[in-house]
């Protein structure tokens, strides 16, 4: 009878581990490449190589055609406004949801990129006089700015700085909203994509993985991600996603790009052309068998439970406790703020991390997996503002 229960819970867990992985979410699109990714509210919006602009209005389970028959090499939101960066044709905009498209004065390039502050809109070209070009009505009219002829894949807003990725001349910064700009340290690589955390700032690179720069694009180091095509970045709370190429697919990093984890369970051996981030779900576009999506919380073992505001902190204890060798640690934050929960051993010695990012008000549940460590007595502790407390575990192996 004991064996015939082991037997029953070897199976539920060996099922959801072989269900921890990524799933394809492309009914009505079919195999295809996908270009970008975006979402308002909650609709998703997918540009493709061949098909046009698809919609999705439930989490990506269905795609249907959004009215903009073109290649979409970039799409981005502004309010209302849903701008689409298309091949030769230039930016489209839809101010209804991507029900209706409008071609905007911008409509002769082939539009790569996108990064929008406040009222001026960033657009990145590939052809023409390629360069940065701006809108500051809401693309009704755009101008040149001073770099020009240069190949723009990506386009990132870090306080005053503008960051522009351009092919094999590497990363172009301007602090005066486009007026100039200067070559940064990062000059002799093609950079596809760009990101930021605060000052943390982030470049995908051709064949030298990704970059990290701390002090504004002055100096800029190689990280441990340092092999393959960085196509694509995004960053959610203090967390960086970064799409590779072949074999090396999606890589997680918890700490500002020091260190990174490939994640590729069920993906495949694909490109990874571009994120989006909804209802606690990550969507990766990928070069050619379209629209993969994967909850948040089996990436970073953090799973959003209410956006109801509670009063004060809280840290609850975990549940199971003891543990054998997962555990879930329930905790809430009352108001935006940077959250860090760390494991602890019985010495004291930091081992682990659960969190470390900024959270919005709301209630929370973290995973420590604890498979790699020895049983014992953890402790785990949060700190949020002037929050703190620590609270005891017991893993029994």
């Amino acid at each position: 009878m004991k064996a015939a229960f082991f037997t029953v819970l070897l199976f539920i867990f060996t099922f959801q581990v072989s269900n921890a992985q990524w799933v394809q979410t492309s009914n009505g699109l079919g195999d295809v490449i996908i270009f970008s990714l975006t979402n308002n509210g909650d609709k998703l919006f997918a540009g493709t190589y061949a098909n046009g602009l698809y919609s999705s209005t439930n989490n990506g389970v269905d795609w249907t055609p959004s009215f903009l028959n073109e290649v979409c090499y970039s799409l981005a939101v502004n309010g209302n406004n849903i701008f689409a960066g298309t091949v030769n044709h230039g930016v489209f905009l839809s101010t209804n949801n991507g029900l209706n498209w409008i071609q905007t004065s911008l409509n002769n390039r082939t539009i790569g990129a996108f990064a929008i502050s406040g009222n001026n809109i960033f657009a990145g070209a590939r052809n023409g006089d390629a360069g940065v070009l701006l809108s500051t009505d809401n693309g009704t009219s755009w101008t040149q700015t001073s770099l020009v002829n240069k190949i723009i894949y990506s386009l990132t807003i870090s306080g005053s700085n503008i960051f522009a990725g351009a092919y094999d001349t590497g990363v172009y910064l301007s602090t005066n909203s486009g007026v100039n700009w200067i070559q940064t340290s990062l000059n002799n690589r093609r950079i596809y994509s760009t990101a930021n955390i605060g000052d943390n700032i982030f470049a995908g690179t051709a064949s030298g993985g990704v970059y990290r720069s701390t002090d504004n694009g002055i100096n800029w180091n190689q990280t441990s991600l340092n092999s393959s095509n960085g196509f694509s970045l995004i960053v959610y709370g203090n967390n960086v996603y970064a799409g590779m190429g072949f074999a090396t697919g999606v890589n997680v990093s918890t700490d500002y790009g020091i260190s990174w984890e490939q994640r590729n369970e069920g993906l495949g051996n694909f490109f990874i052309y571009a994120f989006s981030i909804l209802n606690n779900n990550i969507f990766v576009g990928t070069g050619g068998m379209s629209i993969y999506r994967r909850p948040l919380s089996e990436l970073t073992n953090i799973n959003s439970v209410s956006n109801e505001i509670p009063n004060a902190f809280s840290l609850s204890q975990n549940y199971p406790n003891p543990f054998n060798p997962e555990t879930k640690i329930s905790f809430s934050v009352p108001g935006t703020q940077n959250v860090s929960i760390r494991v602890y051993d019985e010495l004291g010695k930091e081992v682990d991390i659960l969190v470390n990012e900024q959270l919005e008000a709301g209630t929370y549940e973290a995973v420590w997996s604890a498979d790699k460590f020895p049983s014992g007595i953890y402790y785990y502790k949060m700190t949020a503002g002037n929050f703190s407390k620590t609270t005891k575990m017991i893993l029994l192996k």
